[in-house]
């Protein structure tokens, strides 16, 4: 079996290449040490529990708040390095409503359906690579369980079908993990 590469996606990119390549590029691509990757489709429960998580979080954060739940822009995690995290909540939004890099997130989740190895090993040391990044939490629907790692301390948090995530202190909220599962079966 032989792969072949696909004419329209370049080799090797820099991030300001890799912007203003995949502002058109469906479907989504993540900068992996200048290489670009395809991401995965998402499955319908991963989008519930996406959206249940930016949901909460946005009802956790006060009113008039710096920080705002997110979905979309990527993570500079290294010099030539972009990741999309499922939601992340940024704490110094920029104006620029095109951007495509959060300026200063400081939370970030992923939904864990086919991928918690990579999700709870590499993939984490990736994002702490950010200086702003004080929170990895990886959220797992099949088994309704969510990991919490802080900047600085080696092992999570872990939480089973109900709890109380504490993120702070910045954005210094908590979040009920209940209603991550809302949506499911």
């Amino acid at each position: 079996m032989s792969a072949t590469r696909k004419p329209n996606v370049p080799l090797m990119m820099t991030v300001e290449d890799y912007l203003d390549w995949s502002a058109e590029a469906q479907p989504i691509w993540e900068l992996h040490y200048g290489h670009p990757v395809r991401m995965q489709s998402e499955s319908v429960g991963h989008g519930d529990v996406q959206f249940a998580i930016r949901t909460a979080c946005k009802a956790a954060l006060p009113t008039g708040a710096p920080c705002r739940p997110k979905q979309g822009p990527g993570i500079l995690t290294a010099g030539n390095d972009v990741r999309i995290p499922d939601v992340y909540i940024e704490c110094a939004p920029d104006d620029n409503i095109r951007s495509s890099i959060a300026n200063e997130p400081v939370v970030i989740f992923e939904v864990s359906v086919t991928s918690l190895d990579y999700d709870m090993g590499d993939k984490r040391g990736i994002y702490f690579n950010n200086e702003h990044v004080q929170h990895y939490v990886v959220v797992a629907p099949e088994t309704r369980a969510v990991y919490h790692w802080r900047r600085g301390i080696p092992d999570p948090v872990e939480l089973s079908e109900i709890g109380i995530l504490n993120l702070s202190p910045k954005p210094g909220i908590t979040l009920d993990i209940t209603t991550f599962w809302a949506e499911l079966p």
